[in-house]
């Protein structure tokens, strides 16, 4: 009986101490949690302190460290929704967040600008969705995947840069955007998520030259030869498309990969 008091009072103080490192805590405007990796503590920024801050439009400026019971401590990541549906008109990620959660800044449509670094590694599933005066974004060279929705009905967003390192764009990716000026880089293998139907590029209706890495107008557009799969309905809404070419594709390869929803006309293999 004294073991077990003894082993459920240690179980009670581990899980209280948990509790304790990792309960919000508030630095200046914004609130942190702390958690640990390797024995290292790391901060994540999980939004405004209060609402007083949430219905101001301004820029904010998301700092590196923070010091913390004496401690200074990296931030490294922004939490889940934790700037959703806020009046933020720009924000500055430092170079020690490599990862945005989901849902991080959806809504904040007075959103203009987003500063990140390079060291970047992770974007969440509709990280940037709804900010409806975000007008170009810089995708960093660390990122390999952008996910479902990040740039889902980002109204304004004309110019998007896409650089060499991405892997994979998923579902609903850039629908009902802008863009005006896209380019999918050679390390992009597949444009929507395996054996699904999705709407990639659903509702671009305002795209016009190069659309794609190669591409100099709309009316044509050329694709890496690594792309391995697109999705059916990648390209609804984008009704002035009439040639896209997949640059040193053989006949079989080209009908694995050819959509359902385009009729062949619109697709041409290069057979250089």
């Amino acid at each position: 009986m004294y073991k077990q008091s003894i082993s459920i009072f240690l179980s009670l103080f581990i899980i209280s101490g948990v509790s304790r490192a990792s309960a919000p805590f508030v630095d200046g405007i914004l609130k942190y949690r702390i958690e640990s990796s390797d024995g290292r503590e790391q901060a994540v920024c999980c939004g405004f302190a209060d609402n007083s801050h949430t219905l101001e439009p301004k820029p904010i400026v998301i700092p590196g460290t923070i010091l913390h019971e004496g401690n200074v401590i990296p931030v490294v990541s922004i939490a889940d929704s934790a700037f959703r549906s806020t009046s933020i008109t720009g924000c500055t990620v430092p170079e020690s967040v490599v990862s945005i959660g989901a849902y991080a800044f959806d809504y904040c449509r007075s959103m203009r600008y987003v500063r990140l670094d390079n060291s970047l590694r992770q974007i969440g599933e509709a990280a940037f969705s709804n900010c409806h005066r975000l007008e170009s974004f810089i995708v960093p060279s660390g990122v390999k995947d952008i996910g479902e929705r990040v740039f889902d009905r980002c109204l304004s967003l004309k110019s998007l840069v896409i650089p060499e390192g991405v892997e994979t764009i998923g579902e609903n990716a850039f629908r009902c955007c802008a863009i005006t000026s896209i380019r999918i880089p050679s390390t992009v293998r597949q444009i929507g998520p395996e054996g699904r139907n999705c709407d990639v590029f659903f509702g671009c209706m305002e795209l016009d030259e190069d659309m794609f890495e190669g591409c100099t107008s709309l009316e044509y557009v050329i694709l890496p030869e690594t792309i391995e799969k697109i999705d059916n309905t990648a390209f609804t809404g984008c009704s002035s498309l009439e040639k896209i070419q997949v640059p040193g594709s053989g006949p079989e390869r080209f009908k694995a990969i050819l959509p359902e929803s385009l009729s062949p006309d619109i697709m041409i293999p290069d057979n250089r």
